[in-house]
């Protein structure tokens, strides 16, 4: 007889949760231990249900952190052709003054490092706004780029912070469910203690359950099912 714990992966837990409890509805003795099991897979149901639903939430902003980081690139790059064009061809006083290390520091972050880069950006186009109309052009288009970009990583940061809530509450289900699983466990040895077929007739058998990922998928053993066909020698 195999008992799941609770570094299982909470789709397994629910499967085996609900063989355990159909056969409990099946004799009179056992009856009263469905009801409480149940409850547990249901909680369980809905607090996986939130995991995947958040982490799904996470998409959408996601690209628009993606897609934020790639319409700041093109402004930089743009931004530092117009410069060199300005300075006669080749970086000179202008490009210097906006990129002093040059474009690829600047381009090369993401996220996070991208909207302080740009931000820096952003500040040294305000404090060389003699240099020119190119400097006053790109000022309010790299404003623009970096509002978009902290937009959406305040998006993603909101929807992460949910996913990890979200995954923490079913931690707390799949530890509920499991401790109930094996309470119920427990009752059934005492009501059949020698009676090792009736035992087992309660508890699916499983292997190779995944730990605790709400992806997880168990592979269920079953003694009834045709063994795989063995493809044919050519």
């Amino acid at each position: 007889m195999q008992i799941p714990t609770t570094d299982m992966g909470s789709e397994a837990l629910i499967d085996l949760a609900l063989w355990h409890k159909r056969t409990l509805e099946l004799f009179d003795e056992t009856r009263p231990l469905a009801a409480p099991l149940g409850e547990h897979i249901a909680a369980l149901e809905g607090r996986a249900g939130s995991v995947r639903e958040t982490r799904r939430a996470q998409i959408e902003p996601r690209v628009a952190v993606a897609h934020a980081n790639l319409a700041a690139d093109v402004t930089l790059r743009q931004l530092a052709a117009a410069l060199r064009e300005q300075d006669g061809g080749k970086p000179g006083r202008a490009s210097k003054a906006i990129f002093p290390d040059g474009l690829t520091p600047i381009v090369t972050p993401v996220a996070g490092a991208q909207a302080a880069a740009l931000t820096t950006l952003v500040q040294r186009l305000e404090a060389n706004r003699a240099l020119g109309a190119v400097v006053v052009r790109f000022l309010p288009i790299a404003r623009g780029d970096l509002e978009r970009l902290n937009t959406a990583l305040s998006r993603r940061l909101e929807r992460a912070r949910a996913h990890g809530a979200a995954r923490a509450e079913e931690v707390v289900a799949r530890e509920m469910l499991v401790a109930v699983y094996q309470e119920s466990a427990g009752k059934i040895w005492a009501l059949y203690p020698h009676d090792r077929d009736r035992r087992e007739f309660f508890f699916d058998r499983f292997r190779g359950a995944a730990r605790g990922d709400e992806d997880s998928q168990r592979v269920a053993v079953d003694a009834d099912a045709p063994a795989a066909v063995p493809a044919p020698v050519l």
